[in-house]
């Protein structure tokens, strides 16, 4: 008997068929990228893709950090294609980097990714040595030049312990002290400065796990002796300090350790009368930054705010005589707890982490005032940060710090001078 197969049957048919094909046919469609865009960056970037080079090129913007950029990437048929790195997963670009694609029949294509910036920065020579070494292994403290030597006050020993002890540096010598009076009480993640012959230290944490500091401690060179000068208007600790016309101005910081607090308070104090006056905030709230002052102006740049703490590429510029802030070009690296110091019209900043857990920073950013412009200096001989940097005598001076940021991790004593090219 024969047997007349209806529509549905037939259909179904058809559809076994067509998934014996499915399942046992594999895809051999060349393995292609056929798009690669960095979307995070503003305008995107875009890659110049050569498939018969096997290169993608992607230009971007001078200033961009693109050791942690997150590329969109499509590849020729999704549906059989995989593609190693997996598309959106953070790389370092600072270098090229190999992606491959594969399709089912296990054809592969490589493709190398090279990023350029579409006007680089400059480099600028930096000369480093090493010299007589910290008598402490410490960090976070802050460093300050005053008649021809470098006072290194207080700091962080470990996780629980800080130091009331300073040291002074003789270039001369090449010789620390370690003999003057200590400190009235013992802090990290504060601010010194020197005016008309004397250390204004203020403000830090005793710990870890501790609130801010308000008081003002002063140090007098030619009888060795410490007195108080009172307390500041708020408890403040890894803030930015500098000097301008022998007063003091506090920028930023926080309330307490670890940072919950950030602050956008600036201040300025004038040790002449005790006098404090408010100014006007700081546009970006930020703790772990620098302050520095050039021809009258404060440049406050990098920092951090609150958790997960990654290093602000802020760079803002306050002008004392209108008690304005404006917006300046950004750090060609977002840093936090680094050091700097001003060499002529050039900031020179130096250390610092972008990220809890991190190592240190080895690079050199140098901002020129009067060019409005970023340079790269040569790189210090090992990554730190919480080192406090000095200039005397046009050399720059980092002294100590932490190798990592945990944010508590191995110190160095290390003193490193650098004589720069420019």
């Amino acid at each position: 008997m024969k047997y007349k197969l209806t529509n549905p049957v037939r259909l179904a048919i058809l559809v076994l068929a067509s998934g014996c094909c499915l399942y046992s046919c594999k895809c051999n469609e060349e393995p292609l990228i056929t798009s690669f865009v960095f979307n995070e960056l503003s305008p995107p970037a875009t890659g110049e893709i050569s498939h018969e080079d096997g290169t993608i090129l992607v230009e971007v913007p001078a200033l961009t950090d693109v050791t942690n950029l997150s590329p969109t990437i499509d590849v020729g048929n999704p549906n059989c294609h995989t593609l190693s790195p997996l598309s959106g997963i953070p790389r370092d670009f600072s270098s090229p980097v190999i992606y491959e694609v594969t399709n089912e029949v296990e054809d592969t294509r490589q493709y190398e990714v090279s990023v350029t910036f579409d006007n680089p920065v400059a480099s600028l020579g930096i000369t480093w040595e090493s010299k007589a070494p910290l008598p402490a292994l410490v960090g976070w403290m802050p460093a300050v030049e005053l008649d021809g030597k470098i006072y290194v006050i207080g700091g962080g020993l470990n996780a629980t312990d800080v130091t009331d002890k300073m040291y002074v540096y003789d270039p001369a010598t090449d010789t620390w002290d370690d003999t003057r009076a200590s400190l009235p009480k013992g802090r990290f993640a504060h601010a010194a400065e020197a005016v008309n012959g004397k250390l204004y230290v203020m403000g830090g944490v005793t710990g870890a796990i501790s609130n801010a500091l308000d008081d003002i401690q002063v140090y007098d060179p030619l009888t060795d002796t410490w007195q108080s000068a009172g307390s500041m208007p708020i408890r403040r600790a890894a803030f930015g300090s500098c000097v301008i016309d022998d007063q003091i101005y506090l920028v930023g910081g926080e309330l307490e350790e670890p940072t919950t607090n950030v602050l956008d308070d600036v201040s300025v104090y004038d040790p002449a009368t005790g006098n404090w006056t408010t100014l006007a905030p700081l546009p970006t709230a930020r703790c772990y930054l620098t302050a520095e002052a050039v021809n009258g102006k404060i440049y406050a740049a990098g920092g951090t705010t609150e958790s997960p703490w990654q290093g602000s590429d802020i760079h803002e510029i306050y002008d004392p005589a209108s008690d304005t802030w404006i917006e300046a070009a950004p750090m060609t690296k977002g840093l936090w707890a680094l050091g700097s110091c001003v060499i002529d019209d050039n900031i020179i900043f130096g250390g610092g982490t972008p990220v809890p857990m991190t190592a240190g920073s080895s690079e050199i950013q140098i901002y020129s005032v009067t060019q409005e412009k970023w340079y790269k200096g040569t790189n210090l001989e090992f990554p730190r940060l919480a080192s406090p940097i000095c200039e005397l005598e046009g050399r720059i001076y980092v002294i100590g710090g932490a190798v990592s940021a945990a944010p508590w991790a191995t110190n160095t004593n290390d003193l490193t001078v650098g004589l720069p090219d420019f």
